[in-house]
């Protein structure tokens, strides 16, 4: 088992930066942005136009568990995806966005052509 880090949004938003940093050096073409508590995220991102796969959603516990359910764990907190965000990354194949409080998605989603597996499980969409 994996130790778990309590995240705040403040230490969350400056670990994405980093790991956002790191993927840009070594052009990974998977990005885990998943249970940093983000409520926004770094606009460094869209410059990551290679990407392949993103995780926004849960941590890597509630990805690999997710019969035991969300309570208690962490996950990301968005509310929305930044406009330029999904035009700049019209390579992903995976992008996982479950476990926000969405409650609609940019139009913009419709460029991802090359999207094979798109998760948008408990959020809020269409709950307003």
């Amino acid at each position: 088992m994996t130790e778990s880090i309590a995240w705040t949004e403040h230490t969350g938003f400056a670990e994405a930066r980093r790991r956002i940093k790191v993927c840009g050096e070594t052009h990974s073409d998977t990005l885990d942005l998943g249970g940093l508590r983000l409520t926004r995220l770094p606009e460094e991102l869209r410059e990551l136009t290679w990407l392949r796969v993103l995780y926004l959603g849960g941590d890597a516990e509630v990805r690999a568990e997710p019969h035991l359910g969300y309570r208690g764990r962490q996950s990301n907190a968005l509310r929305a995806l930044p406009d330029a965000l999904l035009p700049a990354l019209v390579r992903l194949e995976v992008l996982d966005l479950a476990h926000n409080r969405l409650t609609v998605l940019p139009a913009d989603i419709a460029g991802l052509t090359a999207i094979t597996s798109l998760d948008l499980t408990r959020n809020e969409i269409g709950a307003a």
